[in-house]
């Protein structure tokens, strides 16, 4: 009779902890992919060479679904690049140019978001929360690598919520592996 009034405890407790997970968001952002999309169905594009690069700026929901958590500071984009040439790419870097084109800033580095985006203060739930957000940064986003033919590459850039002004672009450094030709791609960031 005993092990039966412990496996009906369990079972209780199971029940019970399942709401407060459900809630969670940081535990059910780990499962949220971002949707593929090419490069050609992004609203704001720019091509070179059968090179697209395509921009959108993710809302407040999206990025909290997608991460976990959110910061009214800082904004997330979503890149994504479609190498429709014979040739090998490879991302070197992606930068945010103003109209002018004489400001060139970087994106805010993964360990910059983290701090921003993670929860504050210690604990085992803060620190389980700080690695399930630190495994999605570095799933979702975007970073330096090789574009074969045919492929799309997709993820997110972080830029500061101030800096996201009318006339800022996303500006993609690409290079050709087989003829060492660099292309420079700017995209708006905002329509």
């Amino acid at each position: 009779m005993r092990p039966i009034s412990l496996l009906l405890v369990f079972f209780a407790f199971m029940l019970g902890a399942t709401p407060v997970m459900a809630k969670d968001k940081f535990l059910m952002s780990r499962d949220q992919q971002l949707s593929y999309r090419e490069a050609y169905s992004f609203a704001q594009k720019a091509g070179k060479r059968d090179i697209v690069v395509g921009v959108d700026v993710l809302s407040k929901d999206d990025q909290k679904r997608y991460l976990g958590g959110q910061n009214g500071k800082l904004t997330a984009l979503e890149v994504a690049i479609s190498n429709d040439s014979r040739f090998r790419l490879y991302l070197n870097e992606i930068t945010l140019v103003d109209s002018t084109g004489a400001h060139n800033q970087k994106p805010l580095g993964l360990d910059v978001v983290a701090k921003m985006v993670g929860p504050s203060g210690g604990g085992n739930k803060n620190s389980l929360h700080l690695s399930i957000l630190r495994n999605n940064l570095n799933e979702k986003s975007l970073y330096n690598q090789i574009i074969e033919p045919g492929q799309t590459i997709q993820g997110m850039v972080f830029v500061r919520t101030e800096n996201l002004v009318p006339g800022l672009a996303l500006r993609a450094d690409i290079q050709n592996l087989k003829r060492l030709v660099y292309l420079d791609i700017a995209v708006p960031a905002l329509p």
